[in-house]
């Protein structure tokens, strides 16, 4: 143990595995210690010194000299220094071309046949062969139709989980989500419109479907009704407002540009 030395300690775990990714991309051996303590006693991580990244001495003056360029907002690779926030710009436009390529292609599938959209895909996707099935995969679930079965209805209403929601809703909920983030892509929300978390009173929140399977007694007695009034196979659809600063899922809180606090 005499031969490596730490480099770099926290209370929190994945902060090690951050730089430990870090340093071994620029091929610094490292290794964590004391990370399974910490997990099983946390309470103890500040008198066990917390999470410590331990790098060789003969790795010592490389790997500060990563932790140094990181700190100052720069990373190494192999076409040298650049900076963390010239990336994530370069990136966060690199996505937006990919999110409107994608709202093209939903708009028009057969343009998943045309050179020209195929050689954008090859320019902007890591994986343009993934990129391509999954736009295969969702026109098939565009293309799905629900079949109501009563046999199928009752054997999943009386089923120990009794995830009803999850039988009307036979697509992943990312299918949804993702249609959601394209439709917006397109239509941008009005700016006069926010959605204030009543927990944290944050408006970092997002409004769409809701991706769980809680059950409301609106929402049943609404299915019943329809199925029994309007027709089998009615599915009433959950939108719940997201919180991405702390967390919360409620229901819709619309309040103007001047918010009042909650």
């Amino acid at each position: 143990m005499g031969q490596f030395t730490v480099i770099f300690s926290s209370i929190f775990p994945v902060d090690c595995h951050f730089i430990k990714g870090r340093l071994e991309r620029e091929g610094v051996n490292c290794f964590i210690d004391d990370e399974h303590i910490i997990t099983v006693h946390p309470f103890r991580a500040v008198s066990v010194g917390g999470v410590k990244l331990k790098v060789s001495r003969n790795d010592l003056s490389r790997a500060k000299e990563i932790l140094s360029l990181i700190e100052d907002g720069f990373l190494v690779d192999e076409t040298g220094v650049y900076s963390l926030d010239e990336a994530f710009d370069n990136e966060c436009a690199r996505q937006e071309k990919i999110l409107g390529l994608r709202s093209r292609i939903r708009q028009d599938p057969g343009l998943l046949e045309d050179d020209k959209i195929l050689g954008q895909i090859r320019s902007l996707c890591d994986d343009p062969g993934g990129f391509i099935a999954i736009e295969r995969k969702y026109q098939e679930y565009r293309e799905y139709r629900f079949r109501f079965s009563w046999e199928e209805f009752w054997t999943e209403l009386l089923d120990f989980e009794g995830n009803i929601f999850r039988y009307f809703r036979r697509t992943p909920h990312t299918f949804h989500l993702e249609e959601e983030l394209l439709d917006l892509s397109i239509r941008k929300q009005p700016p006069d419109i926010q959605y204030i978390c009543p927990i944290c009173s944050s408006d970092n929140v997002t409004r769409s479907s809701a991706i769980d399977h809680v059950w409301s007694l609106r929402v049943i007695i609404s299915v019943f009704i329809g199925a029994f009034i309007i027709g089998p196979g009615i599915y009433i659809p959950r939108i719940k407002c997201h919180c991405f600063n702390c967390g919360n899922n409620f229901s819709e809180r619309r309040y103007g540009k001047s918010a009042p606090d909650v």
